[in-house]
């Protein structure tokens, strides 16, 4: 009877050196295959992810947006009526007697103009300039004058530049608006970190659309001029 055996693989050492060559370039490629797939599959997360996170911030600034206006400026005063005292103003609320009489949470819970928070961009919020500063309006907030007990020391990151239809420019760089901030030349002397409302430059001026001062756009404008945001 015929001795039938099964052929056996080759050994390494007995493939010709071609062929060891090829094997290897196979193994790479294929090694290299698998590499571009995990980076494709890891760029697709990656991109899903920060569209996810897009979306989710265009959410919430479209909530945001969506508020009454009588939350304008809340992330900038919700601090004043503890860093000024209600002795300081002189008017009081005609329904409960609460200073300043503008709208916010320090009138009574009955009060017509409890709101939730203090209002700067409101008729009764501009009926009277501060009697320090003369800064409008007069309730405490970010855009009264540097030496101003009024005055609460929080930058307004927002840009102050671009459809506001300033009419003077920087005699230095010729920017608007004239008052110090990022949006001057780099070498210019009015080049700030921060768009300042407390300096007499940006108090050199009312708005003369609203009558606000500083005349810098900012949230202390009434909410009808086209210089006001929150």
């Amino acid at each position: 009877m015929r001795d039938e055996r099964r052929p056996t693989e080759p050994r390494w050492e007995d493939l010709p050196a071609a062929e060891l060559r090829r094997l290897d370039d196979l193994a790479a490629q294929e090694k290299l295959e698998e590499e571009l797939r995990q980076m494709d599959l890891e760029s697709h997360e990656k991109k899903q992810l920060l569209e996810d996170l897009a979306a989710e911030e265009a959410r919430i600034q479209q909530a945001f947006d969506s508020l009454p206006n009588i939350f304008i400026a809340a992330r900038h005063t919700d601090s004043a009526l503890n860093a000024v005292s209600s002795s300081d103003y002189n008017s009081e609320c005609k329904n409960c007697g609460a200073k300043p009489f503008s709208e916010g949470p320090h009138h009574g819970s009955s009060c017509s103009r409890n709101q939730d928070k203090l209002a700067l961009s409101t008729d009764l919020a501009h009926r009277y300039s501060c009697t320090h500063c003369g800064a409008q309006p007069f309730v405490a907030g970010a855009h009264h004058h540097r030496d101003c007990p009024r005055r609460i020391k929080k930058h307004i990151e927002r840009s102050v530049t671009g459809g506001h239809n300033y009419s003077k420019t920087c005699k230095h760089c010729g920017v608007k608006p004239f008052s110090q901030g990022p949006h001057h030349d780099s070498d210019c002397k009015r080049n700030w970190s921060y768009s300042a409302y407390e300096t007499e430059l940006a108090h050199k001026y009312e708005c003369s659309k609203c009558g606000a001062k500083p005349f810098v756009a900012g949230p202390h404008h009434k909410k009808s001029c086209s210089r006001h945001f929150y």
